[in-house]
């Protein structure tokens, strides 16, 4: 096996993986989020604003604390989700999965024949993860699929009996649209409908055994979504800490 510390700890009885998203293009940026603890880290290409030349960039930073580097593709397209993996990447999150063919096609991204149907081409990733590769890799990616639509929610059941899918992702803001709540900033506290689907989600997965994160806006959403059972989270981004954290100092900078 090669090292996959989000892998393992969602398999540990007990586990609780916390990372966050990189939104920024910026290698220093991403080096010092690798540095910070966490467990993982989410090269965001469908938000962020990283192209494929900055995401190999970030890539290049993260793993040196035994952080596991993980890319959100844009789409779920095959050819995004194996250059993920081609440049390092130990797991690809895929957006707006509806059905349980999504769910398959992003999973057979991820793993070479006979297992899945990815192209062999890991210019990096080999070199850098070591000579067996190609031996260890399949067993040590991660594919994981968003639950963030109504289609999504309908078809969890079948979405989580997919093969070799390997997690759920709960994107929370993108589910509240769904559910016709406007947007609710990711937040379940106040937003009985939400929380419902949320803790719903949770438990279908843990009955199929599919471990499952969700985003969070702060670690206090983290730890309760840890009570309910989520495997690993999310909590904020690189962009988004700096920006509070910024706000923060300037405000409290001009208090008497």
């Amino acid at each position: 096996m090669i090292e996959n510390r989000l892998r393992r700890i969602i398999q540990e009885a007990d586990g609780f993986a916390v990372g966050t998203f990189l939104m920024s293009d910026s290698a220093t940026s991403a080096a010092l989020m690798d540095a910070a603890g966490y467990d993982f880290l989410a090269i965001d290409r469908q938000h962020g604003v990283i192209d494929d030349a900055a995401c190999l960039r970030l890539l290049a930073e993260c793993g040196r604390h035994g952080t596991t580097p993980i890319v959100r593709i844009p789409a779920n397209r095959p050819e995004d989700a194996m250059r993920a993996l081609d440049h390092g990447a130990l797991g690809v999150i895929a957006p707006l999965i509806d059905d349980a063919a999504g769910a398959a096609t992003l999973a057979a991204a991820c793993r070479f024949p006979p297992r899945g149907g990815r192209s062999f081409g890991p210019v990096r990733a080999a070199p850098i993860l070591g000579r067996s590769y190609l031996k260890a890799i399949d067993d040590s990616v991660l594919a994981i699929a968003m639950i963030e639509t109504r289609a999504g929610l309908e078809a969890l059941d079948d979405i989580l009996a997919a093969p070799g899918l390997d997690a759920i992702f709960v994107g929370p803001n993108d589910l509240g649209l769904a559910l016709g709540l406007g947007f609710t900033g990711g937040r379940t506290d106040n937003q009985p409908a939400l929380a419902e689907a949320v803790t719903g989600i949770v438990t279908r997965a843990r009955g199929a055994g599919i471990p499952a994160g969700i985003h969070c806006t702060d670690p206090a959403m983290a730890r309760a979504m840890r009570g309910l059972g989520y495997r690993f989270a999310t909590v904020g981004s690189d962009l988004g800490l700096m920006a509070q954290a910024a706000a923060t100092s300037a405000d409290q900078s001009r208090t008497p």
